[in-house]
């Protein structure tokens, strides 16, 4: 007996110290699982707030920033709000001033990355330029739909049509202005293409041969073409270079009515060579100056080349001035009367300079008071040149030596002498 109360006594004893173990295990754990809770759940709540809010994150990277050493520089090297907001609109900025296609591939590459900052860029870019972020969003759209039979068709009538495009325009670049002015009109004349398809056509070239082309254009036809041109940025280019040749030319009007008003012999450095204008603004120039003084000036040029290439331009350019339509021709036949008149003074300078002083006296005193009838040459039924021996007298005593000049005026009639000298502008 006794010895089965002390065993019931041991076990008992036992029972007791695993109770108390047991005790001090759950406090332990119960100690534990507080501290957990206090700890770890405030910084896992606080790294989740770190990454899904913005605020939090500022806020949270401003005061990790002054904490020492490495890790405070980590958080220092974070961008704060303001420094972020610039970035968005450099961004935004930098993508408007792209091509439609090159921004719709970067915004693919920010939108797979974060769709927020994707909205957030559209929207600044929507409030700098709305019709540029237009065009770009339509580029997006149309990447994002997906290839199919259809669409794969649907592209590839327009490569067909943008590379036609391309082939008339590379045409009308390589041809004469005129040329491809007359192809235009005949065109639109016959309902052949529109004025949308031309624009088309003109945003394709190169900007100095559009305004080449379009300035050949009746003014009207012209400013249709420009308005349908797709391209805003091009449209204006196009528009500002032809109005500042516009003004160009209007200069030039202005000049060729003072050089109306001046001595042709001084004109034959500057309209009678390629030196100081080109051929097109020379054409301007004569179509505005008196025929008979373009004839003068001509009349003294030696360089046929230039003549023949000279006189092309003009007729070229008078199938657009409906007014002009005999102007080359009348400028020719006085270029020609008044040459043949300089070859017949030539040859008589030739023939004084072999005689004597009173020989040229009587031959100047005999043309001057001929009495033969004028020369008539008929230029058109409102203009003709009259060539007398009295103008034959007085262009080859102005060109003489003047000692030679003053010694036959001295040895001629007084009245002859003072007529002679009147008409010479000599003192």
């Amino acid at each position: 007996m006794v010895v089965i109360e002390a065993s019931k006594g041991a076990m008992m004893a036992k029972e007791k110290i695993e109770s108390k173990e047991k005790k001090s295990l759950g406090t332990g754990k119960t100690i534990i699982i507080v501290i957990s809770v206090f700890t770890f759940l405030p910084i896992t709540i606080m790294s989740m707030l770190y990454f899904i809010s913005d605020d939090f994150k500022y806020i949270a990277n401003d005061y990790l920033s002054v904490m020492p050493g490495t890790l405070g520089q980590y958080f220092n090297n974070y961008p704060t709000r303001e420094e972020k907001e610039t970035q968005k609109i450099e961004v935004a900025e930098h993508l408007i001033t792209l091509e439609p296609n090159s921004a719709a591939d970067k915004l693919l590459i920010i939108q797979n990355s974060s769709m927020v900052l994707y909205g957030e860029i559209i929207e600044l870019m929507d409030q700098m330029n709305t019709q540029r972020t237009e065009e770009i969003h339509e580029k997006l759209r149309e990447r994002s739909i997906k290839d199919n039979v259809l669409v794969s068709t649907i592209n590839q009538f327009r490569n067909d049509e943008l590379n036609q495009i391309k082939q008339k325009s590379s045409y009308y670049e390589n041809i004469n202005a005129h040329d491809a002015a007359t192809e235009i009109n005949t065109n639109l004349l016959a309902e052949i293409v529109s004025y949308r398809e031309l624009a088309s056509i003109i945003e394709q070239m190169n900007e100095e041969n559009a305004v080449r082309i379009l300035n050949k254009l009746d003014e009207e036809v012209s400013e249709n073409i420009i308005s349908n041109i797709p391209n805003k940025g091009k449209k204006e280019m196009i528009s500002d270079m032809i109005r500042k040749e516009r003004i160009r030319r209007s200069q030039l009007i202005s000049k060729a009515q003072i050089y109306n008003l001046e001595n042709p012999d001084k004109l034959v450095p500057s309209l009678g060579s390629n030196a100081k204008y080109k051929n097109d603004e020379l054409s301007l120039i004569y179509r505005n100056m008196d025929i008979l003084n373009g004839g003068k000036i001509l009349s003294k040029v030696e360089d046929e080349e230039f003549l023949h290439s000279l006189f092309e331009q003009l007729k070229k350019d008078e199938m657009f001035e409906k007014s002009q339509t005999s102007f080359t021709q009348e400028l020719i036949s006085a270029t020609n009367i008044f040459r043949e008149y300089e070859d017949r003074v030539n040859e008589f300078i030739d023939i004084c300079t072999k005689m004597e002083t009173q020989q040229i006296v009587e031959l100047i005193g005999n043309l001057y008071n001929s009495v033969n009838a004028p020369q008539r040459h008929v230029i058109n039924d409102n203009l003709s040149i009259n060539i007398s021996d009295r103008d034959l007298a007085i262009s080859i005593i102005g060109r003489l030596n003047p000692k030679l000049v003053a010694d036959v005026l001295s040895n001629m009639d007084a009245v002859t002498a003072s007529e002679i000298s009147k008409s010479l502008a000599l003192p």
